[in-house]
């Protein structure tokens, strides 16, 4: 236990469940923090794990006493309960919520702190990176902001419990999380916490939680793949935000978050349902849910898919909606996964008119349906300061030609072949520090105009991809690829006159297992797999698991 009379800056929550091995690593992070022990207490409540987690936090309570304490109870079926336990045992001054898979950075609660303290916030934001190739917010982190603005900023597009908040706001205002939710349970809390702080703070200027992608595909968002809990997200947090804010610019900034963010993954989860009746009494539920809280402002803040979307759930027309929800779901299907869900949908036709470009997404110009013009406006979309003399759809190029004032284009994105594409001769890790891989290959019949490409891509969508330039007679090329931490998939691209061809890079038997110093940090590479094509990983290594395997350097 604490020493009698010793303040307790921070009690840091974690909601525990079958979190094993991943919930040692979040322990030892918690226990290394340089804020020191006497100001720090970790509170463990497990639900009810079946894998080893309950001993190891007994084990770790047992170990340091004075630091941990564990409570346990029964499976509640999600983290709201076991968070809500942990704030009603903790005694710090401010709270922070970890999950029981992610780690902190070692100077994340002592920096935390300070900043809460010197500017006397209630919230605070800490950076978030992702591991694993776990995608993590990023938008509201471009700088530190001492005093950060709910209205204006971008902090409401993190709604995660990962913060540190004041326990006395928690307490004065009876937050709790939303024990009734499968998923997004902190949104409530979260926003709250927001809407009755005195001040919020960003601290965007050191890493401060580690999120992991689990091997296992454990993370909690990741095991709900229905639509009605994604719906459910959205009928519990438009009204919170209405009722606690007022008309205007303000609210409608809230309500883009969740207009952009939960509505186009619920739409997308709803064109999945099977059953056609459930499909359409959950679009009735949204049609009722954006009457009540539509602006225009607030309408005309969204990408044209996502606006399109919105429209035709506004005048309850399901059927057209779900039309809609196919064609981007085929879009999808046809085309690489974005990393993340606010890369634009490119449509596979679109308009220029008088300066403006409307994609060609269903029901463009439909007199029955009647939506106007302005809905399907991208020129927006298009990046400042570009000129439309090519348009490239996945990697198809087209070049628009005709009178300025009315230009169209048409073909959209093709599936790729494997007629044509380059053969790989070589693949080895590239010598010197960082990790990259030199590949070497041959396009014997691919002219000088064509495209070819050497690309990885990560289980989160993200891609490196590097240009090949065949030379001489036997037109070989050489490049190098540097990859980043991630699971990565290796294949080759070639573009040449609308054409597309694409193939894995073969597995190479010789490829082994590589060690390089990343700074001063050592990182590995390593062969996943190499039936099918290549993939490896990337990673830094954990120096105990390093020393106990000796790992050569």
């Amino acid at each position: 236990m604490t020493a009698p009379g010793t303040r307790i800056d921070v009690s840091v929550v974690i909601a525990a469940y079958n979190a094993m091995p991943y919930f040692t690593r979040c322990a030892e992070s918690v226990l290394a923090q340089s804020i020191g022990p006497g100001r720090m207490e970790m509170i463990v409540v497990d639900d009810g794990s079946t894998d080893g987690t309950g001993p190891e936090a007994d084990r770790l309570a047992a170990a340091r006493p004075e630091l941990v304490r564990v409570f346990h109870q029964a499976n509640s079926g999600g983290p709201a309960s076991p968070r809500n336990a942990g704030i009603g045992h903790a005694r710090g001054r401010y709270l922070y919520f970890l999950d029981a898979d992610d780690r902190l950075g070692p100077q994340a609660l002592e920096r935390l702190v300070a900043l809460a303290d010197e500017q006397r916030s209630d919230v605070v934001l800490g950076k978030i990176v992702g591991e694993n190739g776990r995608g993590a917010p990023s938008s509201m982190f471009t700088g530190d902001q001492p005093v950060a603005d709910l209205y204006t900023s971008r902090v409401y597009w993190t709604l995660a419990a990962a913060k540190l908040y004041r326990r006395e706001l928690v307490q004065r205002h009876g937050l709790r999380f939303d024990e009734t939710m499968a998923t997004g349970e902190d949104q409530p809390f979260t926003a709250m916490a927001y809407l009755r702080a005195r001040r919020i703070s960003v601290l965007a200027s050191y890493d401060c939680v580690y999120v992991l992608r689990r091997d296992d595909g454990g993370n909690t968002t990741n095991l709900v793949k229905a639509a009605a809990p994604r719906v459910r997200i959205l009928t519990r947090m438009m009204p919170l935000v209405g009722r606690h804010t007022t008309p205007g610019p303000g609210r409608d900034h809230l309500m883009h978050r969740h207009v952009s963010v939960e509505l186009p993954r619920a739409l997308m989860l709803i064109e999945r349902e099977r059953d056609r009746e459930a499909q359409l009494k959950m679009l009735s539920e949204l049609t009722d849910l954006v009457r009540d809280w539509h602006t225009e402002a607030l309408a005309g803040k969204l990408r044209a898919i996502v606006r399109l979307q919105y429209e035709l759930l506004r005048a309850g027309d399901g059927e057209r909606l779900l039309t809609v929800l196919e064609y981007a779901a085929a879009q999808r299907r046809r085309t690489p996964k974005p990393p993340g869900l606010a890369s634009p949908l490119m449509p596979s036709e679109a308009t220029v008119e008088r300066g403006r470009v409307h994609a060609g997404y269903p029901f463009f110009r439909d007199t029955e349906a009647d939506v106007p013009d302005s809905v399907f406006d991208i020129t927006g979309e298009i990046p400042r300061g570009a000129t439309i003399t090519e348009v490239r759809l996945n990697g198809v190029a087209t070049r628009l030609k005709g009178p300025a004032e009315e230009l169209r284009w048409r073909g959209g994105p093709t599936a790729p072949g494997r007629a044509g594409a380059p053969e790989i001769t070589g693949t080895t890790w590239a010598p010197g520090r960082g990790l990259a891989l030199r590949i070497t290959g041959r396009a014997p019949d691919a002219p000088d105009g064509a495209m070819i490409l050497v690309q990885a891509t990560d289980r989160s969508g993200d891609r490196r991809a590097v240009r090949a330039r065949p030379e001489g007679a036997d037109r070989a090329f050489s490049v190098t690829l540097p990859l980043d931490g991630g699971d990565w998939t290796l294949h080759t691209r070639r573009e040449d006159a609308g054409r597309i061809s694409e193939a894995p890079v073969p597995g190479r038997p010789g490829l082994g297992p590589v060690r390089r110093l990343r700074g001063f940090r050592p990182w590995y590479g390593r062969v996943l797999a190499d039936g099918g094509g290549l993939r490896v990983r990337v990673g830094p290594v954990r120096l105990r698991h390093g020393v106990r395997r000796r790992v050569p350097w």
